[in-house]
């Protein structure tokens, strides 16, 4: 929720001086497109690597000058006893909270 604020506001912020590029440098139009698609994952509270925007993707390469955080991928580290590692109840229970079906 912290990263999705964060973006969201970078993209608020970024949004009126794309409007004020984009009338001077027609390049710019693309990007502001992909700022406010953005604005609209962000707002709607979902990540926008979870949205299917990644720095490969043509919107992601739009939205690099941004330096967004949710559109890298997340890594979980949980910190557990070598007895859990083995069981596979636990390990299943974990896998549910980071990737919900």
């Amino acid at each position: 929720t912290e990263l999705i604020l964060a973006d969201l506001q970078s993209v608020e912020k970024a949004v009126p001086r794309l409007t004020k590029e984009s009338r001077l440098q027609k390049e710019k139009v693309a990007v502001l497109a992909a700022v406010e698609d953005a604005q609209k994952i962000l707002e709607s509270g979902e990540t926008l690597f979870s949205a299917g925007i990644t720095a490969g993707t043509e919107k992601g390469k739009l939205l690099h000058e941004l330096h967004l955080l949710t559109v890298k991928p997340f890594l979980y580290v949980f910190n557990v006893d070598e007895d859990e590692l083995v069981d596979e109840d636990f390990k299943n229970e974990q896998r549910a909270l980071v990737a919900p079906a």
